[in-house]
């Protein structure tokens, strides 16, 4: 016994809180990055720069004034590019991350698929329902709901339909695959296209949209 609309406010909510979850794993990889505040900060740093600065032109031509603006720009310099350097590693962490959450969102589809395809053929024609693909189903709705924001309609052949964005990812007993490739306007990402050419959009929820959001925005 399912309660649709229950479920339905289930997936809604569990794609919500996937997005806003892993938007927040992400945001405490950067924060740690950042390592603020802490005496090895990129703040405390700078703030240490602009002070020999200001030592400097008090005292042009001490020594130890001029040995230390050197030793705080070097010590900036180092740290920034420290800093640059764990950013750029995080993103590609972040892309590698899409290209798994992808593969398991084509898997899903394409259980969804052939578990539409199954209780077809169990159903047609008889008046029972296949309650226990029905649940396995039902229970692959749920997990697909987690990395992406999902709408499904039923059919009167006992068959689901699933789209992300009005975009069709299954239907009836066919999938379409997630596929990720280079970004021509930014080789150095990746960018999430459908199996027939169509740029997925940015979904609105789940935990797909939460490292999109991080990365992009």
């Amino acid at each position: 016994i399912r309660d649709e609309l229950l479920d339905k406010q289930l997936r809604d909510t569990s794609s919500s809180a996937n997005n806003y979850s892993s938007q927040y794993e992400w945001m405490r990889k950067i924060e740690n990055i950042f390592n603020d505040p802490s005496e090895n900060s990129l703040n405390n740093s700078l703030g240490e720069y602009w002070e020999s600065w200001s030592q400097l032109s008090s005292s042009p031509e001490d020594y130890s004034t001029r040995t230390n603006l050197i030793t705080k720009t070097q010590r900036l310099a180092d740290l920034i590019q420290n800093v640059h350097q764990k950013l750029s590693n995080l993103e590609q962490e972040s892309e590698e991350q899409l290209a798994i959450m992808v593969n398991s969102v084509n898997g899903i589809s394409e259980e969804i698929a052939q578990l539409n395809k199954n209780i077809f053929e169990i159903e047609a024609g008889q008046s029972q329902q296949a309650n226990d693909l029905r649940d396995q189903r039902d229970a692959a709705l749920d997990s697909l709901s987690e990395y992406l924001d999902i709408s499904y309609s039923k059919n009167t052949n006992g068959m689901v339909n699933v789209y992300v964005d009005s975009h069709p990812i299954v239907l009836q007993n066919n999938a379409e695959k997630m596929l990720s490739e280079n970004d021509p306007s930014d080789t150095s990402k990746i960018r999430l296209v459908w199996e027939y050419g169509e740029i997925v959009k940015d979904p609105s929820g789940g935990s797909l949209s939460g490292i999109l959001s991080i990365r992009d925005k």
